[in-house]
């Protein structure tokens, strides 16, 4: 399985499924660190990133900011990550880069984007009167339904955020960036 990303029904927490960090979780083997970086919207200067060090084979320790949460099958990643008065991640594309690390060498890295849709479906479905009346009401579900349907690939996100960019200023009426608030 490779490296999934989603969200639990209220929007607080993202969760990242993997075969890389539950063998980094369980295993023995000597990983110290695990790096967990994401991004939104394609922003390389809105990376956050957190680290996790382990003294194998003791278990993974929680985190004391309350950033991140292993389950036993899942990496729970809160919004605080971004800011620590989040208790909900904002709707964007998100990409999440994981490394596992010995001896401060990377040993192995995967990554994947997603579409975290908490508020867009909603926004979205008031153009649903109109659907076939007119472009820009066509063009939105268009849009929602490529970054819905889209994620999870590991192979498409500049088009994620394009297209998440495209809907977001039709949808806010606005041209504005998502990059580097």
């Amino acid at each position: 399985m490779a490296l999934t990303l989603s969200k639990n029904t209220d929007c607080s927490l993202m969760l990242v499924n993997s075969d890389l960090l539950t063998t980094a979780f369980t295993s023995p083997d000597p990983y110290v660190k695990i790096t967990v970086t994401v991004f939104a919207n394609c922003c390389d200067c809105d990376g956050y990133t957190f680290e996790i060090t382990r003294d194998a084979p003791a278990e993974f320790p929680t985190s004391e900011e309350n950033v991140y949460n292993w389950t036993g099958t899942q990496l729970e990643i809160n919004p605080k990550i971004v800011n620590e008065n989040n208790t909900k991640w904002v709707d964007g594309v998100y990409k999440v880069i994981v490394t596992l690390s010995d001896n401060a060498e990377d040993v192995v890295s995967e990554s994947n984007c997603f579409f975290l849709d908490c508020e867009t479906s909603c926004k979205v479905a008031k153009h649903i009167k109109d659907l076939l009346k007119t472009e820009t009401d066509t063009e939105v579900h268009l849009l929602h339904f490529g970054l819905v349907n889209g994620g999870n690939c590991n192979c498409n996100c500049e088009e994620l955020c394009y297209l998440y960019r495209k809907l977001f200023n039709i949808l806010n009426n606005t041209e504005s960036c998502l990059c580097c608030k």
